[in-house]
């Protein structure tokens, strides 16, 4: 792969990290808001042979396993991306270029910000996010998450 299509592929992966801690957030506080519900809601009743579910809440009930099930396992995929994310970003040695990754990407600044941040112009601050993406290790299997 050369340098122009490693880097496209290295942003593609680290954009994802915009927005994604808020995502986490949110997501916790669903998952903690469905799971208040459960006490309030009838429980299922369970026979050898079968699961008798009424009209009125045992349905619910049912379906609101099943969406902090989801949640649970959309939550699991966010942690692990961020995990993955910081991981692919320590990739880099330490030093300006993985600075700049950070910033860009774990807090979601702006290249202006960066450059201030580290007394820089942009065109400095670009290059150095440009010889860090060339020097980035994509993980063997990178988590995407859907748009």
């Amino acid at each position: 792969m050369d340098h122009k299509a490693h880097r496209i592929a290295v942003k593609e992966f680290l954009i994802q990290s915009r927005g994604l801690h808020h995502l986490i957030q949110f997501n916790r506080k669903r998952l903690k808001d469905l799971e208040s519900e459960l006490p309030s809601l009838p429980a299922l009743q369970i026979q050898p042979d079968k699961v008798q579910v009424s009209p009125s809440g045992d349905a619910y009930f049912v379906r609101t396993m099943e969406q902090i099930e989801e949640l649970r396992e959309e939550l699991e995929r966010e942690i692990a991306l961020a995990s993955q994310i910081n991981d692919t970003i320590c990739t880099v040695p330490p030093g300006k270029s993985r600075m700049v990754l950070l910033y860009r990407y774990q807090y979601s600044k702006t290249w202006s910000q960066i450059a201030a941040e580290m007394h820089a112009d942009n065109s400095t601050v670009r290059r150095w996010a440009n010889d860090a993406l060339n020097e980035v290790i994509l993980p063997d299997d990178p988590i995407m998450l859907s748009a």
